[in-house]
């Protein structure tokens, strides 16, 4: 509770300030931040070149040169960091299949999304499904970014998005259905 509590006071003593608020809240939650990182990076695999602690600092560039950036909450931080987590991530990985030429996509294992760990998702079909899935419903797409990409448990993602966990649950079950018809359509064409 003292984090929600430390987020609503950092985002209010610094609403007039630029890029205060962003400073903050990275110095406040840091660890939880990297921790989000770094579970991130190990669904990706081990041929990643990437490391938690750089994959934060992209994340909080990123949030740092956005002018208009207006942090409204601890969910709007957490949605944000997982979606700036989501793009960088994609960038890298087609920056690496530029560079290779191979056509290889990274790979990462679906657990979280499927009810088995057979499934294996290319990260680039699971950006473009997921931005399907947004033009489809918003708050469906926000509930797997959370999940796939922040790596929060469903009680963690009824706390940011202010919701009963029985609610998320739900909506994970729906997106998680959307989702895999996307990435099936995606396979077929």
């Amino acid at each position: 509770m003292s984090e929600i509590k430390n987020i609503t006071k950092i985002l209010n003593s610094h609403a007039l300030q630029k890029g205060a608020a962003v400073d903050c809240l990275f110095t406040a939650l840091y660890p939880e931040v990297k921790k989000i990182a770094n579970a991130q990076l190990r669904k990706m695999g081990q041929q990643q070149d990437m490391s938690p602690t750089m994959l934060v600092n992209e994340c909080f560039i990123k949030l740092k040169k956005n002018d208009e950036l207006n942090l409204q909450n601890r969910k709007h931080f957490y949605s944000l960091i997982a979606r700036c987590m989501r793009f960088y991530l994609v960038d890298l990985i087609r920056q690496q299949n530029t560079l290779k030429n191979s056509g290889v996509h990274t790979v990462l294992t679906a657990d979280g999304v499927a009810d088995t760990d057979q499934l294996q998702v290319d990260v680039l079909t699971l950006h473009q499904a997921l931005a399907h899935l947004e033009s489809i419903d918003t708050d469906l797409a926000s509930v797997v970014e959370l999940k796939f990409f922040g790596g929060f448990s469903f009680e963690e993602m009824a706390d940011i998005r202010s919701v009963s966990k029985s609610q998320v649950y739900q909506q994970w079950q729906m997106a998680r259905s959307v989702l895999l018809n996307l990435i099936e359509d995606a396979k077929d064409q």
